[in-house]
């Protein structure tokens, strides 16, 4: 998958993504954060993963590889961030 999502405790959330394999550098910037970028870390099998502190609810969060742009991470449904670009949408249930 693209994206998946697993529940480390009802606070905390474990995210991984799969990015192009050129990637060098990859963050996150999220309600979840602060807006503050957060930087991934690159796993043996490939992918790119963060855990953070995360409460039930929905989330928006991008994705940014490189230097690139903002990006909706691959694998989450996307929505209009309000500001005429897209962002993603992580659900948690309680």
């Amino acid at each position: 998958p693209l994206a998946e999502v697993v529940r480390e405790s009802p606070g905390t959330v474990h995210l991984y993504f799969m990015l192009p394999v050129s990637t060098r550098r990859a963050t996150i910037a999220s309600d979840l954060t602060e807006r503050q970028g957060v930087e991934l870390l690159h796993t043996d099998d490939g992918r790119w993963e963060v855990v953070l502190a995360a409460n039930p609810g929905v989330h928006r969060l991008n994705i940014k590889a490189d230097n690139g742009s903002w990006q909706a991470p691959p694998g989450l449904p996307v929505a209009d961030d309000g500001f005429g670009a897209k962002v993603g949408l992580l659900i948690l249930e309680k």
